[in-house]
């Protein structure tokens, strides 16, 4: 699945293939992991909006925009 939707962008199949097969990238994906989890966020998709605000979860537009809105205003 993950060679097709490299070869789906554009990438060569046989370059991803090998690329997963080695595990490149595997480092990366770990320290990402990392530091989500230092920031609170254990769920996907998950977003940090600052001063220790995490919201996880998928939700409708409307509610996203209440948490954006009530965010972007603290400290003012």
């Amino acid at each position: 699945v993950l060679v097709d939707l490299a070869t789906a962008a554009g990438i060569d199949r046989n370059e991803a293939s090998s690329a997963l097969m080695a595990g490149a990238g595997l480092e990366d994906v770990h320290a990402s992991k990392a530091a989500a989890f230092d920031l609170g966020i254990g769920a996907t998709p998950g977003w940090h909006f600052g001063d220790g605000v995490v919201f996880t979860g998928v939700h409708p537009d409307a509610v996203m925009d209440r948490i954006i809105g009530r965010t972007s205003n603290r400290g003012r």
